[in-house]
Parts: C-alpha cells; sequence; structure tokens
C-alpha cells in the first residue's frame, strides 16, 4: 500500500503471482478507486486464495458507478469469481482490452 502511495500519477499496474498474497482488498480498493491516473491493472497469474477472497470482499462492499480504466486483465487468474468479471466489465465505461 505505501508504494501506491508514494506513486499517485502510477499509469499501469502490472501484478504477478509473487505478489498476490499481499494484495488486500485495500490495496485493490487503492488501485481501482483511488489512483486517478491509473489506466492499466495486469493481474497475471494471480490465483491465491487470499487474492480471491479480497477481490470477492471488493465488489461486496464496492459498487462504483464508473471507472476510467482502459485495460484490465486477469490472465491466468483461475480463482477469481465471475462477479468480478461482471462488476468491472459494467462500470469501466472506457475498457479497450479485458483479458
Amino acid at each position: 500500500m505505501k508504494c501506491l502511495q508514494l506513486t499517485p500519477f502510477l499509469q499501469e499496474f502490472i501484478a504477478q503471482e509473487h505478489i498476490d498474497n499481499h494484495i488486500t482488498r485495500d490495496v485493490l480498493a487503492k488501485l481501482f478507486f483511488g489512483m486517478p491516473s491509473l489506466r492499466t491493472i495486469d493481474f497475471r497469474g494471480c490465483s491465491s486464495t487470499s487474492f480471491e477472497q479480497s477481490f470477492h470482499r471488493l465488489v461486496q462492499d464496492s459498487r462504483p458507478k464508473s471507472l476510467l480504466l482502459t485495460q484490465v486483465s486477469f490472465h491466468e487468474c483461475l480463482s477469481v469469481p465471475s462477479s468480478v468479471f461482471e462488476t468491472i466489465c459494467h462500470v469501466c465505461i472506457r475498457l479497450r482490452n479485458s483479458i
């Protein structure tokens, strides 16, 4: 979380499975709702149980009207619930690419 706070103008966030246990609900909330310059999020291979639970809590707690992301990737994120995809696709009004 501290790294995200130190990079308020971050435009692209790429995570890999090595850090998925550290991506909490608060980190996801910061990425999706607290970084207005962010346009691309890639969760490449993140599929731990804690990652899945963090996303589940995020979509239960937060229902934004719109997000300005243009690219979102869940490549090989095998445990992410379908409700996450439904929520994100519905509110990403500028989404050009989703994997």
